[in-house]
């Protein structure tokens, strides 16, 4: 019987209180790699709370290898040995990888790309990870991923060089296309919230409250700069510097943004990983 692991990821949309739990079965194949042979999705109503991940630990899940819940993406990861009785696999290095994607995809989900991007590490990745995130994440959930990695807020991260459309199955292209192509709907995590006491008026801030978008032309230090304001005026942040050159060209052109808070995540290190923002273009 082969050593195989069960990889549940369970992440939250806060947007329209509702959740996906995907349980991936992966049998290792070298110290490096793993092959995904089965995966199956299940949607539940309502965003995923300790209740329901100590209830999924407890009838559900047989031999745990690792559970951790992330309260504040409302998400969890699980590593489950389901392989022979006292014969785990002594792979380490690859259960250290799924660990490392594991813990990110309920910031994935959530739109928080930015935290979910710093904690996965492009070191140690393989064709195995790819090919997890190809099965799991939509095209379009991938291409946001890689307009991130290049246009965000990348100065205070690591190097993402790593990330590249190949390794996340997609053609090509400059991902910039995302910010300025009719219907398309991306997360961004807003620049400037240390500023002006911006961080501290999060509290009075909700998941799903609509924002706006102001171009600032007459900006002395961006000509493109986008301020982002709730809907009744009180300023949030500004769209990073690099996507909000593609942003503001757009909005020139015509294009117009509807925006909403997609999650509001006080307790990370950084200020401007704290809030996420979904964005439309129309």
């Amino acid at each position: 019987m082969n050593n195989d692991y069960k990889l549940w990821l369970g992440g939250s949309d806060l947007l329209n209180d509702s959740a996906t739990v995907w349980t991936v079965v992966l049998r290792p194949i070298s110290d490096e790699g793993f092959q995904i042979i089965n995966l199956e999705e299940r949607q539940k109503d309502g965003t995923i709370d300790m209740a329901y991940y100590k209830k999924l630990l407890s009838d559900e899940v047989g031999q745990a290898e690792e559970s951790i819940y992330n309260p504040s993406a409302k998400g969890f990861y699980i590593l489950e040995y389901v392989g022979q009785a006292n014969s785990r696999d002594k792979h380490a290095l690859w259960k250290q990888r799924v660990h490392g994607i594991g813990t990110a995809f309920p910031y994935i989900w959530c739109g928080a790309i930015w935290l979910a991007l710093d904690i996965i590490d492009g070191d140690s990745l393989s064709l195995s990870e790819s090919h997890l995130l190809q099965r799991v994440l939509t095209d379009d959930m991938r291409l946001n991923m890689l307009a991130e990695a290049d246009y965000g807020n990348w100065y205070k991260h690591r190097d993402l060089s790593f990330l590249t459309a190949d390794f996340l199955g997609l053609p090509e292209q400059d991902p910039k296309r995302i910010y300025g192509t009719s219907g398309c709907e991306f997360y961004i995590h807003p620049a400037g919230l240390s500023h002006d006491g911006r961080f501290s008026a999060m509290k009075y801030l909700d998941v799903g409250q609509p924002v706006v978008f102001e171009a600032e032309p007459n900006n002395i230090h961006d000509p493109n700069a986008v301020h982002i304001y709730t809907d009744y005026g009180s300023d949030i942040a500004y769209i990073p510097r690099q996507i909000a050159s593609a942003i503001a060209f757009h909005m020139r052109h015509g294009v117009s943004y509807t925006g909403i808070i997609a999650a509001l995540l006080p307790g990370e290190q950084k200020p401007d990983d704290a809030i996420a923002i979904k964005m439309t273009a129309k």
